[in-house]
């Protein structure tokens, strides 16, 4: 709803009364204005306004020790160099 505040165009909330976005310019704001200030007004009330709750990644069954290593096994195992315990053995391998 656009109304005056203090002097000044604001893009003022139904609800609570309270200004949402000042206008800047001189005169009385567009209604590309309005149009623009109330599509972000409510992109930010419904993009924040819930949480998005996300699966977990590994199964419950699949967490844990057992499951942490079984991870690092593997990534040792698909990695190129990742099986070295030292850089030394890593030249001596490669040359």
């Amino acid at each position: 709803m656009l109304k005056q505040v203090n002097g000044k165009w604001a893009l003022v909330s139904k609800k609570t009364q309270r200004p949402l976005a000042y206008y800047k310019g001189e005169g009385k704001p567009s209604d590309e204005w309005v149009a623009k200030q109330e599509r972000r007004i409510q992109f930010f009330k419904h993009g924040f306004g819930e949480s998005v709750t996300s699966p977990d990644i590994l199964p419950k069954a699949g967490a844990g020790a057992w499951g942490t290593t079984e991870l690092v096994k593997t990534y040792i195992k698909d990695t190129p160099g990742q099986d070295f315990k030292k850089f030394k053995d890593y030249i001596k391998s490669r040359y």
